[in-house]
């Protein structure tokens, strides 16, 4: 009695301990054997690839491979273009004096504050969340704002200066466009 031998490499991810989440940090090889009976045709090994698992989200993948802190460093990128840009097209509403050391001082403070006040704000705000979520997120950058606004106005304003301009409109436009794109680095990184 013959047999046909075959060989299949079954490729199973390794899920992060750390993190708990269900994206593969690489990949484990594992080969078998698999006998099947009746006479061989030839004398060959087969192989084949099975992949296990299910389709990885691509945005998903791409976040939990980067570090920490590149992803801070990311979001600061961001945040200085985000800054530039606003100063460059909408100066009626946001106005930076100081240069480039003016940006990386306000975009370091949007970053750092992004990072440690937004989560109570988000937190100490969740029953208004439920009930009036656009307005509470609004407000929520408007007092974001104001608390980099405020410790703007602390530093020498030879070196960095910060000016919303345009009433209520100009702080509501503000902190509108700060929270779209809190919301996208928040689900792109």
């Amino acid at each position: 009695m013959c047999r046909k031998f075959s060989r299949a490499t079954i490729f199973s991810p390794l899920f992060s301990k750390k993190s708990g989440n269900r994206f593969p940090k690489r990949l484990q090889t594992k080969t078998i054997i698999l006998n099947f009976p009746g006479p061989p045709r030839r004398k060959r090994e087969t192989t084949s690839t099975i992949v296990i698992g299910a389709t990885i989200d691509r945005m998903e993948e791409r976040s939990s491979s980067l570090s920490p802190a590149t992803k801070i460093v990311i979001k600061l990128i961001v945040n200085l273009l985000l800054l530039w840009g606003m100063n460059m097209f909408l100066p009626q509403f946001l106005t930076i004096f100081g240069g480039f050391p003016a940006y990386i001082i306000i975009g370091s403070l949007l970053t750092l504050m992004n990072m440690f006040l937004r989560p109570l704000l988000s937190i100490i705000t969740f029953p208004l969340h439920l009930l009036f979520t656009l307005f509470t997120t609004i407000g929520v950058n408007a007092f974001f704002l104001f608390v980099i606004y405020e410790i703007s106005l602390k530093m020498d304003p030879n070196v960095v200066a910060l000016t919303i301009t345009g009433g209520l409109s100009g702080w509501l436009a503000v902190s509108l466009i700060l929270g779209v794109s809190n919301w996208f680095m928040k689900h792109m990184f």
